[in-house]
C-alpha cells in the first residue's frame, strides 16, 4: 500500500499528538507487511511521529518476534528511519526515539554502531 501526498501539499499534516495517534493506528491494520515495513519521517523535528509508529510496531510485532530486546533491535535498526531538518531536532528526535541523543551509548534502548543512527542530519552548503 502507498500514500501519495500532492507536491502543493506541504504544510504539515498533524498539528499535535492526537493527530499522529490517529494516523498511527492505521499502521497496525497492514499486518501482511508489518514485520518488513519500513517508516520514514522526512522531516523530523520532535521525533514523536517516529516514537508513536514504535509504539504500535512493539505491540504488534509482539506474536512474531517474543523477545522484547530482539524486538525492539529489529524495530529501530530495519524499520524506523528519520531525516532531521537542523542539527537540534536531529538530537531532540534521537533522544525521543531512542531515549538517549547519541543512540550508540550504552543509555538508548537499542544500542547502534555509529551516533546518529538512523536518524540522520547532514549540513549541506548552498552552492
Amino acid at each position: 500500500m502507498s500514500y501519495y501526498i500532492h507536491k502543493t501539499s506541504l504544510q504539515p499534516l498533524y498539528k499535535g499528538s492526537k493527530d499522529v495517534l490517529i494516523i498511527g493506528t492505521r499502521i497496525t491494520d497492514l499486518q501482511d507487511c508489518i514485520k518488513d515495513g519500513k517508516n520514514i519521517d522526512p522531516a523530523c523535528k520532535s521525533g514523536v511521529f517516529l516514537r508513536e509508529i514504535a509504539k504500535r510496531l512493539i505491540d504488534g510485532l509482539e506474536d512474531l518476534i517474543p523477545d522484547l530486546q530482539e524486538r525492539l533491535d529489529h524495530i529501530f535498526h530495519n524499520q524506523l528511519y528519520g531525516i532531521a531538518i537542523t542539527e537540534l531536532t536531529s538530537l531532540l528526535s534521537r533522544r525521543s526515539v531512542y531515549g538517549s541523543k547519541y543512540p550508540n551509548s550504552i543509555f538508548s534502548f537499542s544500542t547502534f554502531d555509529n551516533p546518529v543512527g538512523n536518524i540522520k542530519y547532514n549540513i549541506i552548503e548552498h552552492s
